[in-house]
C-alpha cells in the first residue's frame, strides 16, 4: 500500500480520498498496481480543522516523504491555486517532486471507466496543469502607480497585442498546459482595450474549468458597454478591482453598477500602500535563491507574445531600461515554438530562478501610494 497524503483538508479532500478508496484501489487491484492508503491530510498555514484523519504541516509532510514514511502526496486540482509556493517547501525540506501527483477536478470522480480511473492522477512535473496563469491585454495604464513593477506608467503609448497573434500563441500553448485554476486579464489597465470581449471569449474556449478574472483598477467601469458586461456573464468571467484611493468617490456607484448588471465582482481592500525591491546591484547566488524562494511573484505565471515565465518582469522590464537607459537582464521566458519543448521541461523551467531574479532584492520596502513623477525619476521604482 502506498502511504498517501492529500493536499488540504476541505471538502474536496475528502472527496479524493473517497475516490481512492471506493473506485482507485479496486481499479488499481484488478490491474495488479499499487493500492493507496490515505493516512494524513497535508496543510499550510492557516487552514481550518477537519473531522477526520491526522493533519500535519506541508514541512511535516516533506519531511515523512524524504523519510520514506509518505510515498505519495496528492494535490486536487480544484485546491492548487491555494498552494502557490508548494513545490518550493517540499523541494526546501529534500521531498522528491516526482512524488507528487495531481487528482482530477472533482467532477470527474464520476466516471466508471476503469482506464479514467487509474488515469486519474498523474506526476505533479508531467500534469498539464497550471493553478495560475495571467496575461496583459495592455501595458499601459490610467492610473500609473508609482512601483508597480509592470512599469506601465513608463509606457507612453499604446501597446495592445494582436489578437490573431495571441490567439495563435495561446492555442499553442493549449498544447502544453490544457487545464489552469485561476486566469487574470490585466495590463496595465485590460479595459483600455477595445477587443477585450475577444480575450474573454477566446479564454474560456479554451480553459473551460478556469476561473477568469479582469483585473482593472476600476476607472472606466462606469463607461464600457452592455457587451462588455454580457461577455462576463455569458463566459462565466468575474471583476477584481484593485482599490486605489482614486477610487473612493465612486466606489459606491461603480459596486451597485456591478450589482445591476449581475456580475459576479470582488473588490481589494484599499491599496494605501506600495511595495518597491526592485535594486540595481544584483544579488549574488545564494541571495537570489533566498530572494526567489521568498518571492510571491514566482508564481505568477505571465504569457506574453507566444512566451511563458514564472513573473511578468521578463516582459515589463524593457520598459524600465528603454525609460532610464538600464540594462536590467530580460531574461527567464520560455519560447512555447522552442523545438523539442516539453510539458515537463516548461513545468520544471518555471520552477527555477533566472538572472532577472537577481535584481529583486528578498525585502521589500513599502511607500504611500501614490503616481509616479512626470517624467519619472529612478526612486520611482528602485529601493533605497
Amino acid at each position: 500500500m502506498l502511504r498517501t497524503a492529500i493536499f488540504g483538508n476541505i471538502e474536496i479532500s475528502k472527496i479524493i480520498k473517497e475516490f481512492i478508496e471506493d473506485k482507485y484501489n479496486p481499479a488499481a487491484k484488478s490491474a495488479g498496481g499499487e493500492e493507496m492508503t490515505v493516512v494524513c491530510y497535508s496543510l499550510t498555514e492557516g487552514c481550518k480543522e477537519s473531522t477526520d484523519l491526522p493533519k500535519i504541516s506541508l514541512e511535516q509532510t516533506a519531511y515523512e516523504m524524504k523519510n520514506c514514511e509518505i510515498d505519495v502526496l496528492i494535490i486536487p486540482k480544484d485546491n492548487a491555486i491555494g498552494q502557490s509556493d508548494l513545490p518550493w517547501r517540499l523541494t526546501s525540506e529534500g521531498a522528491l517532486l516526482d512524488n507528487v501527483y495531481y487528482g482530477e477536478r472533482i467532477g470527474k470522480t464520476d466516471t466508471t471507466d476503469e482506464t479514467e480511473i487509474l488515469d486519474f492522477f498523474t506526476p505533479f512535473l508531467d500534469t498539464k496543469y497550471l493553478g495560475y496563469l495571467e496575461y496583459h491585454v495592455a501595458d499601459q495604464c490610467n492610473l500609473n502607480c508609482k512601483a508597480c513593477e509592470h512599469y506601465s506608467a513608463l509606457v507612453k503609448e499604446d501597446v495592445f497585442p494582436d489578437f490573431a497573434k495571441f490567439e495563435k500563441d495561446f492555442t499553442r500553448l493549449h498544447d502544453f498546459i490544457d487545464d489552469i485554476g485561476l486566469i487574470r486579464i490585466l495590463g496595465g489597465e485590460p479595459l483600455l482595450n477595445k477587443d477585450i470581449n475577444k480575450y474573454i471569449r477566446l479564454t474560456r474556449s479554451l480553459y473551460p474549468s478556469a476561473r477568469i478574472f479582469v483585473v482593472t483598477n476600476g476607472l472606466k467601469l462606469m463607461s464600457m458597454n452592455n457587451e462588455f458586461y454580457d461577455t462576463l456573464k455569458e463566459c462565466n468571467g468575474d471583476i477584481y478591482i484593485s482599490y486605489y484611493p482614486p477610487m473612493k468617490e465612486t466606489m459606491d456607484k461603480v459596486e451597485n453598477l456591478l450589482q445591476e448588471k449581475e456580475v459576479s465582482y470582488t473588490i481589494s481592500t484599499l491599496n494605501l500602500e506600495f511595495g518597491k525591491k526592485q535594486i540595481l546591484k544584483p544579488l549574488d547566488d545564494e541571495q537570489t535563491l533566498d530572494a526567489f524562494f521568498k518571492c510571491t511573484q514566482k508564481v505568477c505565471n505571465n504569457f506574453y507574445d507566444g512566451k511563458l515565465a514564472s513573473c511578468f518582469l521578463p516582459f515589463t522590464t524593457k520598459y524600465f531600461n528603454g525609460y532610464f537607459d538600464k540594462n536590467l537582464p530580460e531574461d527567464g521566458a520560455i519560447d512555447l515554438y522552442e523545438e523539442g519543448l516539453t510539458t515537463r521541461d516548461l513545468r520544471e523551467r518555471l520552477l527555477l530562478p533566472f538572472e532577472r531574479c537577481r535584481y529583486c532584492s528578498g525585502e521589500t520596502e513599502m511607500i504611500p501610494w501614490d503616481v509616479a513623477h512626470e517624467p519619472s525619476i529612478l526612486e520611482d521604482w528602485i529601493r533605497s
